[in-house]
């Protein structure tokens, strides 16, 4: 859970792709909390991949920061 939460601040550098990514970690963590029969391998392989969707999403299709000014 605290890995899907610390996404959340990540809004102001990232934008709006941080508060999904951090909702749907952190839907997937309950439903690992609520689903006690779901073997934690399930839980962690989802989440691994809801990361590499995102983290491919974030590489290839996001734009690029402004440039800061050099001082």
């Amino acid at each position: 859970m605290a890995t899907a939460l610390h996404f959340f601040p990540y809004y102001f550098v990232h934008g709006k792709s941080m508060i999904y990514l951090g909702l749907i970690c952190a839907i997937n963590v309950f439903v690992g909390y609520i689903f006690i029969t779901i073997p934690l391998e399930v839980i962690a392989y989802t989440d691994s991949a809801i990361k590499l969707v995102f983290g491919a999403y974030l590489l290839f299709f996001s734009k690029p920061s402004k440039k800061t000014p050099r001082f």
